[in-house]
């Protein structure tokens, strides 16, 4: 069933206001997402359903060990991520509810933005 498909037929749970994770940044850490997507469609898929709310700079997701069922969603502003997670957390994807928080740590695509390619070889 596709995500949009998903939400339609089983509603959404939004308004969650308990953030755990790091300070709010443009970064997302999203979880809970069905394993057995194939890594580009799942790329897409979340490209898709978060780009919504603003411009997204880089979608990570990977199926290494450890990692499985995991994303990183990177916007362009706070703004949109914080929309993002508001609107989309407990939101139905592939029949499991999204875990979304602000990522711990600022992403490489955000670094890259602020400081240019240079700004990755500073101490974080």
């Amino acid at each position: 069933m596709a995500p949009t498909e998903a939400a339609t037929a089983n509603g959404t749970a939004n308004g969650s206001s308990a953030h755990k994770g790091g300070q709010p940044n443009q970064s997302l850490y999203v979880k809970n997402i069905d394993s057995k997507i194939k890594k580009e469609e799942l790329r897409k898929q979340l490209y898709a359903l978060f780009g919504t709310y603003g411009r997204i700079l880089d979608v990570t997701a990977t199926r290494a060990d450890g990692m499985r069922g995991q994303a990183f969603v990177v916007f362009q502003d706070l703004a949109g991520a914080t929309a993002a997670l508001r609107g989309l957390s407990g939101f139905i994807f592939y029949d499991r509810p999204l875990s979304i928080e602000y990522a711990r740590t600022k992403s490489n695509a955000v670094i890259i933005q602020e400081k240019g390619r240079e700004g990755l070889f500073e101490d974080r």
